[in-house]
């Protein structure tokens, strides 16, 4: 009512009178009598003008008096001219508003209602684009961010107003009602001049979410209506033979004024920026000539007749424009269409030609023929079947003859169907068989449908099977006047029906009827021909029950076969529609029919349903609901499953697409080899397929527009078909073409998996046409999982014909196995989807991966780790053929519980038939550190069993799996998707249940009891010899009650037990990360205790739309009382967990997410303990390192770490030239400056929290190691606001860098404790200031956390390096937690000699140790003239000392200050013994590598020695090697490259006690001593001289243990009792007892 009030305003003649007349009666007293009067008469003469047109009642419709704006105006104007020049300035604005209103009607009420219309809608937008953020933020982080900007704009006033934004918020919470309001503005004042709005509609199109669904779909329709419409008017313009496109249309294709003329598509982007408070989020969307609408006529290259190999002639030219129509892939069959009706003869002749080419292409035999008759005009042509592959020689006897004729109505169409066959008869054409009869009306709307009498008897029936709207309409209610979609069915229905028999006498297995409507596009109807079908019924039986049993592929079973008709007719569909009415069934009152219409007809002709194989879409009957593409070529089919009446409805979505033109294959000579001839044709196919993923989400949009919800895809698969023959593919090269076809197949997955899974597409399926006849190849590429990218994914067939049937032929696949639809008929029907698709599904529905899929992803993510490490030349082999074997754990009993360890046993079974919420899988993981593979134990919750809840079989089977992998010393990865403990009741003793209430009458007044009955209690008592339930005997009159006390169940996991079995499993889960391994996967929301696992196992991933919480944001709204919190991701999403410090890595999807855990698996040794993966570097050790800090410049820890791409503008050798900005982004180019690690090694951990400090992982030279760093600017530390405390405001913290906090002093402390866990050296590179020690930091623990470095410091077990880099500076409590005193067995320090530490800073040395006093006394010491005064002396002096001591006192503090820096210089630390030596940056590089090889390597020597006795200290262990390793210098040892290297600049304080000066050269060589320990320790060799050294040492151990035995009485016992029981288990010892006894005691 609203908006029908408005419009009726908007288009009133009196209008602009009556708000003119208002603003002029509030200013008229303020202007001078003349201009009144001038103003006044010009009114009158306008209001008598309205008055005397409505006397003349004019028609509806009918435009009255222009309203004066010009004239107004320039009175006006000449007003404010004509007044004195002081008074203008105060005149102007009296008249501003009566400025607005004439300049509002220049141009008449269109133009006004047109900038009412933007004003709303821009008003709109100004609210609802700041909501444009999807997952990266929810409402109150934005509402929050516009609150913050708020308070930046009033920053310097105490002002601050926040009215803005709260207008914001409540026009946002109105947003269902407003989206209503702009959808029925955008049909009333939108429409009817939709391209007057486009910059507003390409806006609303863009509009993302739940809420604005409804309106950027309609949005969506209105612009390309408008684009469509002029996209008439370039075909038209081709059909007349002038260029496409003029400026004017090109611009507004383009989406911008003035466009360029070598504008690319891909580059065409409207951005918007709306303007108000705060950060305003962009939306940024192509145009819709990028999205397909014109694609291939606007990016097509120009047809010159200046090009040597181009058309000359301008009938030429014109015939390769005409060309150009028939094979682009845009959106002309419409605009084709709507102009069969042309007034020009000439262009309608050429519109026909053209759109049965389009239509037929490439499968015409020679041009169609044109006849006019006394009924109209005809056309015939023939053509060959789509699935056709015969040869040239054998066209005349597989063709097929199709016919339209153009009449202007239904009257004539009796006449014209008989001038068909005549004119058949008459030419004589021989086909084998018939097609498709056309029949094109060319009168508009209702003058092409009169009915006769007998005709309208069938139009109820007609109507009443109709749907409301044409699938192919963008837009109903542009043209609410013209006959609507419903009637002109009806009516062609009808009229069909009357003439049944009569086209039922030609022969044609379909029909085509065309109505033209006015501004719309043409409305299609399709009937497919009965009378042959009854015949094929058993067959397509028969052929049901082949094909259900069928191999398949991914989701799919074997369909079942539809029919295809006796005289070889393919694309058939049912006789029978449920539901469709009479006429489709084939009865009227008339009699029985021939044809039955089909709605699928609607949007394609017969032919191109053909094309489309629309007949395997034959089982979704009655359940299709069809979607428009926005350039037609693509076909979208929606299909709504139910497993069963309660499950939820699974949304399947078939996408059927035709490529008439592969621009690139056949631009390729023939000699070209075929992989690069596939790659070339593919690239085709790879555009329209990334085009028809946005088309799939896109329909899900237009779903949700006419829903109210968001209903995207659960399950998609896509067929394209290439209809132009390739030369490529040849039968003689058919392997190398599989092979290709399969390689290129794989590239794409790999390539697009990501938009692949979030359109959901389960299958994809490409049918390329071959040339020479060749049978047509066909490839399936199967991802049920949505992470498939293998070859083995892609299936190659061809087709070839079985039983007069077209079936799927496997052809060249690996290993000779044939793929899943070998044998299968090609146009068998889909069927449903099977169980465990439909789990899958389900898992998809909670946006995580099913969990039998996680296998395929842990696959994937192998697959692209190798690739990369290969692309860099990291890898020492081949890709390995399978990267992952798997081997599912099950419980060997399966009712254990989960209070004692449990037994697991490895099985190959059935992917989901698992009984128990929690899988697990032995993983054998091929990565290219283990190229022979890793184990690893995966656990993953099944959500699609019981929501992946915890109760106690679960419980058992997670601790199980667990202690499995504890004993055999391998990584436990958990794949977290859970709801927490399971909650339950005893369903047995629910549906018995009873209440004794306290008046039966009126229960609300209470109950006394529950209770069971007799039956019931002995029932239930009798399921079990537990106890189910406690009862007390109540009697009741004569009736038994047993009153409830206690509920136990027959159930286990109703509550506390789930709670125990929790326990359980946290507690093996944090031994698991004490003693082993372990990493978690948030890969669906995890609750409770599966957030608790999540902490406890410490590595954790976080998927970025996935949440960790301990409540649900609903039980926690019904404990406040109150709607507080919105969503699960508001308490626990990544900008909770990973600001916290729970989530390591927030990653983008699941295949994200095993990536990086297999990532953080490489730097892992495989078992616990055991060997790091050392990896070869294609980093040169020896490298310099790029990045330094410049003077005056503070370090950036993450450049110095892992170096940085540094931009550089490119050099312009042409002066004159000038080039945009975004050309000079495009032309900048960057180059790499090396870091200190290994180049693209470096995989930073926690980078949301505590971010004054760096942690993560890297590689040195190819050794792992855990890697701390500082950050050296201030970063800010945001705490938000609790929407649960309403007292509570959002927090900003600085944190100044170099300095230690709470938050970063516990992140050191943890990732200390977790690289030694992982066995990883450890390099720190120092450079803090110290600790933050105020109130609130000290309240913050961050004295424990502090404590807390020390303490995982003091007790690491690997070698640490603590390297101060150059400006660094380490001073007071910062030094003392990372001294090498605190770990003198594994901690040594170096600093690089511009680096610097001390107790405090040297400003603050000379302020307490150099105050002014001794500053003054070294003045007098040093300073010439102040020793002259001085010697001087007298009272007239002293001034004169004071003011020469003030004039140095400046300078003296810099010389003080240096000299205080002096002490804290690398030399004196190393002269102190502080460090072990001064390293220069440029060396750092080799040395620290040189030197964590050493040490990793002199680690399991040291701990073998340690291990021979009790007593040996690290000292002794590395003195026994410091003389095994003397022993073989001085005895001439040979050992392989044993030579001294020099680091220049290297300055070491190295210990030389028992060693002469070449030893200890040589020792401190760490590269000599580490190649010595590989030769020492038989390493690729036989002989271990190192094991019998320590075999030597473990004897003379022995030897003393021995001799201390004997000096006791007790030791002696315990000796011959111990060689007794020796000698009984061993007899082969007593011959060497006697031989030693007889050395001993020769005499004896």
């Amino acid at each position: 009512m609203v908006v029908t009030d408005l419009v009726s305003c908007l288009e009133d003649d009196t209008l602009p009178l009556m708000q003119f007349s208002e603003a002029f009666a509030v200013v008229q007293t303020r202007l001078s009598p003349q201009l009144v009067s001038e103003v006044e008469a010009i009114l009158g003469e306008h209001e008598a003008d309205l008055e005397g047109n409505q006397q003349r009642s004019p028609r509806p419709g009918q435009q009255g008096p222009c309203f004066p704006a010009q004239s107004l105006l320039d009175l006006i104007n000449r007003g404010i001219q004509d007044a004195r020049e002081a008074d203008r300035p105060a005149l102007a604005g009296h008249l501003t508003p009566l400025l607005d209103i004439t300049r509002s009607y220049l141009e008449g009420l269109s133009a006004h209602a047109h900038e009412v219309g933007m004003s709303l809608f821009e008003a709109f937008l100004h609210v609802e684009e700041r909501f444009q953020r999807g997952s990266e933020a929810t409402e109150q982080e934005i509402i929050d961010e516009l609150r913050q900007a708020c308070f930046a704009l009033f920053a310097d006033t105490h002002n601050k107003d926040l009215q803005q934004v709260l207008d914001v918020v409540v026009s946002h919470q109105a947003l269902e009602l407003k989206c209503e309001l702009v959808v029925r503005l955008l049909y009333a004042l939108a429409a009817p001049r939709a391209e007057h709005f486009r910059p507003l509609l390409r806006r609303l199109a863009g509009l993302v979410g739940r809420g604005c669904a409804q309106v950027a779909s309609c949005a969506q329709r209105l612009l390309e209506h408008s684009l469509l419409t002029e996209l008439q008017g370039v075909v038209a313009r081709t059909l007349q033979g002038v260029d496409m496109f003029d400026q004017a249309q090109l611009a507004g294709v383009l989406g911008h004024s003035n466009p360029p003329l070598d504008a690319h598509p891909e580059s065409s982007e409207v951005q918007t920026q709306p303007q108000g408070t705060g950060q305003q989020a962009v939306v940024a969307r192509r145009t819709t000539f990028s999205e397909g609408l014109y694609s291939g006529l606007v990016a097509s290259p120009p047809i010159s007749s200046s090009s040597d190999r181009g058309p000359h002639t301008v009938a030429e030219q014109r015939d390769a424009k005409l060309q150009l129509l028939v094979e682009a892939p845009a959106a002309v069959e419409d605009a084709l269409a709507s102009l069969l009706n042309h007034v020009d003869p000439e262009v309608q002749t050429r519109a026909l030609m053209t759109y049965f080419r389009r239509i037929y292409h490439p499968f015409l035999l020679g041009q169609p023929s044109m006849h006019t008759t006394a009924a109209g005009s005809l056309m015939l042509w023939t053509h060959r079947a789509p699935h056709c592959s015969q040869r040239p020689a054998e066209h005349a006897v597989h063709a097929v003859l199709g016919a339209a004729v153009i009449i202007p109505s239904l009257a004539g169409l009796a006449e014209a169907v008989s001038a068909v066959e005549g004119l058949i008869h008459k030419q004589a054409i021989s086909a084998a068989q018939r097609g498709t009869l056309h029949i094109i009306l060319t009168d508009e709307d209702g003058a092409a449908l009169v009915l006769s009498p007998a005709d309208q008897k069938c139009f109820p029936q007609a109507a009443s099977r109709t749907p409301p709207r044409a699938p192919s309409d963008l837009i109903g209610e542009v043209n609410p006047g013209g006959s609507n979609y419903r009637a002109i069915t009806a009516a062609v229905i009808a009229q069909m029906a009357s003439l049944d028999s009569i086209i039922a006498q030609t022969g044609f297995p379909s029909v085509s009827v065309m109505v033209q409507r006015l501004h719309l596009a043409p409305v299609r109807c399709g009937f497919w021909r009965l009378s042959s079908l009854g015949a094929q019924a058993t067959t397509q039986e028969s052929d049901g029950k082949a094909g259900s049993d069928a191999g398949q592929t991914g989701p799919e079973k074997g369909p079942t076969f539809a029919r295809q008709d006796s005289r070889g007719f393919e694309g058939r569909p049912p006789k029978h529609r449920p539901g469709s009415g009479s006429l489709a069934t084939g009865t009227t009152s008339m009699g029985p029919l021939n044809y039955s219409p089909d709605d699928m007809l609607s949007a394609v002709e017969p032919f191109g349903s053909q094309l489309l194989e629309l007949q395997k879409l034959s089982g979704f009957e009655g359940r299709i609901q069809y979607t428009p593409t926005r350039n037609r070529q693509c076909h979208i089919y929606v299909i709504t499953e139910r497993l069963n009446a309660r499950s939820a409805p699974l949304k399947r979505v078939f996408l059927r697409g035709v490529i008439r033109r592969v621009s690139k294959g056949n631009q390729l000579s023939p000699q070209t080899k075929p992989p690069s001839l596939v790659t070339a044709a593919l690239h085709d196919v790879e555009e329209c397929l990334v085009c028809n993923l946005v088309e799939i989400q896109r329909a899900a949009a237009d779903g949700a527009a006419a829903k109210g919800s968001v209903s995207k895809a659960d399950w998609a698969h896509i067929f394209l078909t290439v209809t132009e023959p390739l030369d490529l593919l040849s039968d003689q090269q058919g392997e190398q073409t599989a092979a290709a076809l399969r390689a290129a197949c794989a590239d794409l997955m790999a390539k697009h998996g990501g938009q692949l899974r979030k359109a959901a597409v389960a299958q994809w399926e490409v049918r390329l046409a071959a040339a020479a006849g060749g049978p047509a190849w066909r490839v399936v590429v199967a991802s049920p999982s949505g992470h498939e990218a293998g070859e083995e994914d892609v299936q190659i067939y061809q087709e070839a014909e079985q039983n007069g049937k077209k079936v799927y032929v496997s052809k060249h696949t690996p290993h000779n196995s044939s793929g899943a639809y070998d044998g299968t008929p090609i146009l068998a029907a889909y069927p449903p989807l099977e169980q465990l698709q439909q789990k899958r599904l389900a898992a998809r529905r909670h946006n995580t991966t099913f969990a039998y899929d996680f296998p395929s992803v842990f696959g994937s993510a192998l697959r692209r780790i190798w690739l990369d490490r290969d692309s860099n030349g990291e890898c020492d082999g081949p890709l390995p053929a399978r990267l992952v074997e798997v081997q599912e754990l099950v419980m060997v009993d399966e009712a254990a519980s989960f209070r004692s360890p449990g037994s697991v046993e490895l099985v190959e079974r059935a992917m989901g038939i698992n009984t128990v919420g929690v899988v697990a899988w032995l993983l054998l993981l091929r990565s290219p550190e283990y190229p022979q593979g890793r184990p690893a134990v995966a656990i993953a919750n099944d959500i699609t069993y019981n929501s992946g809840a915890f109760g106690p079989k679960e419980d058992a089977m997670f601790r199980a799996a667990t202690e499995y992998a504890l004993q055999h010393h391998i990584p436990v990865l958990y794949l977290a998707a859970n709801s927490g403990a399971r909650v339950g009741l005893a369903t047995e003793v629910k549906q018995a249940l009873k209440v004794a209430w306290k008046d039966a009458a009126e229960p609300q007044k209470g109950f006394h009891y529950l209770y069971l009955t007799d039956a019931d209690y002995r029932s239930i008592t009798g399921r079990s010899k537990a106890a189910i339930v406690k009862c007390d005997r109540v009697q009741v009159g004569q009736e038994c009650r047993w009153k409830l006390t206690d509920v136990i169940g027959e159930e286990d996991g109703l509550g506390i037990e789930c709670l125990s079995g929790s326990g359980a499993i946290a507690s093996v889960y944090a031994r698991a990360f004490r003693e082993g391994f372990t990493v978690t996967l948030v890969s669906g929301r995890t609750v409770g205790i599966g957030a608790y696992l999540a902490r406890l196992g410490r590595r954790c991933i976080q998927v970025a739309d996935q949440p960790i919480i301990l409540t649900g944001f609903s039980a926690l709204n019904k404990l406040l009382g109150r709607e507080v919190y919105s969503s699960q991701m508001q308490l626990g999403g990544p900008k909770v967990m990973a600001a916290n410090g729970v989530s390591h890595h927030v990653v983008e999807d699941d295949l994200a997410g095993i990536e990086t855990m297999l990532k953080w698996l490489a730097f892992v040794p495989a078992t616990f303990p055991g060997t790091l993966p050392v990896l070869r570097s294609t980093d040169p050790i020896g490298r310099d390192i790029e990045y330094e800090p410049q003077p005056g410049e503070k370090l950036d820890a993450r450049a110095a770490i892992a170096g940085r791409y540094i931009s550089q503008e490119p050099v312009n050798t042409d002066a004159t030239a000038s080039t945009s900005s975004h050309q000079r982004s495009r032309g900048r180019r960057s180059y790499w400056q090396s870091g200190l690690f290994d180049k693209d090694s470096w995989v930073e951990a926690h980078s949301g929290w505590a971010r004054s400090v760096v942690t993560g992982r890297a590689r040195l030279g190819g050794m792992p190691c855990g890697v701390i760093g500082v950050e050296t600017q201030t970063v800010m530390m945001n705490i938000p606001a609790d929407p649960g405390m309403p007292d509570s405001t959002e927090r900003t913290i600085p944190q100044a860098g170099q300095v230690w906090f709470p938050d970063s002093a516990l992140k050191t402390a943890q990732a200390i404790e977790e690289f030694d866990r992982e066995q990883l050296p450890l390099v720190i590179m120092a450079n803090w200031r110290g600790f933050s020690g105020g109130q609130r930091d000290l309240f913050e623990g961050v004295l424990q956390a502090g404590s807390l470095i020390v303490e995982h410091l003091r007790t690491y077990q690997q070698p640490v390096i603590v390297y101060l880099p150059p400006g660094a500076e380490l001073r007071g409590g910062a030094w003392v937690v990372v001294d090498a005193q605190i770990n003198p067995a594994q901690v040594e320090m170096y600093a690089d000699p511009a680096a610097s530490g001390g107790v405090l800073e040297p400003e603050g040395i000379v302020e307490i140790k150099y105050r002014t006093p001794d500053l003054q006394a070294t003045m007098h010491r040093l300073d010439p003239v102040l020793q002259q005064l001085k010697a001087e002396g007298g009272p007239a002096m002293e001034s004169s000392i004071q003011r020469r001591e003030q004039a140095l006192l400046p300078v003296y503090r810099q010389m003080a200050t240096a000299f205080a820096q002096m002490h804290d210089s690398p030399v004196r630390m190393v002269a102190k013994g502080v460090l072990r030596g001064i390293v220069p940056w440029e060396q750092a590089r080799p040395f620290l590598a040189a030197r964590l090889r050493r040490r990793v390597a002199e680690e399991p020597l040291i701990s073998t020695i340690l291990a021979t006795s009790p007593n040996f200290t690290r000292a002794h262990a590395i003195t026994l090697l410091k003389r095994w390793f003397c022993i073989s210098l001085s005895n001439n040892i040979a050992v392989e490259g044993l030579t001294r290297r020099h680091f220049e600049g290297v300055m070491l304080d190295v210990q030389t006690e028992e060693m002469n000066e070449s030893e200890a050269e040589m020792w401190a060589d760490d590269d000599a001593v580490v190649k010595w320990i590989m030769q020492f320790t038989g390493h690729g060799t036989s002989s271990n001289i190192f094991q019998r050294e320590v075999d030597a040492v473990q004897a003379k151990v022995t030897s003393h243990i021995v001799q201390a035995l004997v000096q006791t009485d007790a030791g002696q016992s315990g000796l011959l009792q111990g060689l007794q029981q020796a000698l009984a288990d061993r007899p082969e010892l007593k011959t060497v007892l006697n031989k030693v006894l007889h050395n001993v005691l020769p005499d004896t």
